[in-house]
Formats: C-alpha cells, structure tokens, sequence
C-alpha cells in the first residue's frame, strides 16, 4: 500500500511537471509601463476577429505609435467591430476611420478593453492622460478568458447603451 501511495505521489508531481512545460491557453500579464502595453496589445488586436471594444482615454503614447494603427488595421481587415467610449480626443486616424464607432463621454467610470469577448484588460482607476505604475495606471490582461471576458463585454455594452 505505501508503495502504490509513493508512486501515485512520483507519478503526480512527473505529471504536474509535465503540464507546467505544456503550452497554456490562457495568460496574465501586468502592464505597468507603455513598453509592457505595447507589446502586449498590438498582438491581441491583430488577432481580432469578431470586436474590440475600449474605454480609454485615448493616450496617444500608445494610439498613435504605427504598430498600434497598424494592428487596429489588421483587425479591421479581419472584420472586426471597433467600437470605443472616450473621454479624450482620439487621434486623426481613428477618427477618418468609418468602421470605427467612437461615443465621446465627458468621464469613463472604468477603462477597460475586451477583445473578441476572451482578452481583457482592465486598469486601476486614473486620471486622464496618466500612464505607469508611478501615475497609479496599472493593469492585468488577462488572455484567452471567455468568461471573464464574457461578463465584462456585457459591462462595456451596458457602457455603450448608456452614453447612448
């Protein structure tokens, strides 16, 4: 008996060894610098296939760097819906853009991003135009979260239909 408990315990931690090196298919990852930003969501809006949704403040440290456009870009290519709800001025070529619906609002009560109801971002509260840990703007991404992303895809639409 103390044998066959020793060798599920072995076959237990090979095991969990074994998946620990498996790939996930979800993530999460801290973005407190506009660095950490811009490596993180150029990539989740490439993929974007079905709508990216954002409450922001339109920073343009990240807007409009070209990798940023270019993935909105991409999104677009693939269909994507963008939509955003801003309290801030959004730069020219979100503007000129007709597949993107933007509400302007005079305040955001929370910035938050969802894309394609499975990647979300959410942020600490923060003054407008603020980024980094040291202006208290940090935020988890969470990737590949269908119910997370579900549930905060249903708040930003409740955001929409209010500003509405």
């Amino acid at each position: 008996m103390l044998g066959l408990m020793i060798g599920l315990i072995i076959v237990g931690v090979f095991g969990g060894a074994l998946l620990a090196l498996l790939p996930r298919d979800h993530d999460i990852s801290l973005d407190k610098t506009i660095d950490d930003k811009l490596r993180e969501l150029p990539p989740i809006f490439e993929g974007a296939q079905r709508t990216i949704k954002i409450a922001t403040d339109f920073d343009p440290r990240f807007f409009e760097k070209q990798r940023v456009i270019n993935a909105f870009e991409k999104a677009l290519t693939n269909g994507a819906k963008v939509e955003f709800i801003s309290e801030g001025d959004p730069p020219q070529w979100y503007r000129e853009k007709e597949e993107i619906k933007i509400k302007r609002v005079k305040r955001v009560s929370c910035h938050l991003m969802v894309v394609d109801d499975h990647n979300i971002r959410l942020e600490r509260p923060h003054e407008p135009g603020k980024f980094g840990a040291e202006k208290l703007d940090i935020a988890l991404i969470f990737k590949e979260f269908p119910l997370l992303g579900q549930r905060y895809s249903k708040e930003f639409d409740e955001l929409w239909r209010q500003v509405s």
